[in-house]
C-alpha cells in the first residue's frame, strides 16, 4: 500500500521542487545516502539535470536530512503518485509518496 504524505496541485507548465524531510525516521548519527524518485506515470517529468531541472539530490540543512527533486509537465486534470525511495548510511530503506494533481495555472 502506498503511503500518501500529502496532495499538491502542480501547474502544467511549472517546474517545481518537492522535498521530503526524513529526519524523524533516522537514528542518531544516521544520514541519507541516496534517494530515488519515481512516478506512477512516465509522462511526469522528473528533473534530470538535462534541461528539466537539477538532478534529484539529498542534503542536510540545519541538522535535518532532506531528499529533493524537480518535477515538470503535469497534465491538467491528471493525478500522479510521486514516490521517494530513501536509503540511509546504514542501509535502511523506506518510501514516501505524494499525490500530484495537474492544474491550469
Amino acid at each position: 500500500m502506498v503511503k500518501i504524505a500529502n496532495r499538491f496541485g502542480h501547474g502544467h507548465t511549472s517546474l517545481i521542487h518537492y522535498t521530503f524531510d526524513w529526519t524523524e525516521w533516522l537514528a542518531a548519527g544516521e544520514t541519507l545516502a541516496s534517494a530515488e524518485w519515481t512516478a506512477d506515470d512516465p509522462t511526469l517529468t522528473i528533473g534530470d539535470g538535462a534541461g528539466n531541472g537539477p538532478a534529484p539530490t539529498v542534503f542536510e540543512s540545519d541538522g535535518r536530512q532532506y531528499a529533493m527533486v524537480w518535477i515538470g509537465d503535469a497534465e491538467v486534470g491528471k493525478q500522479y503518485v510521486l514516490t521517494c525511495r530513501a536509503t540511509t548510511s546504514i542501509g535502511q530503506i523506506d518510501e514516501e509518496s505524494v499525490l500530484i494533481v495537474g492544474v491550469d495555472r
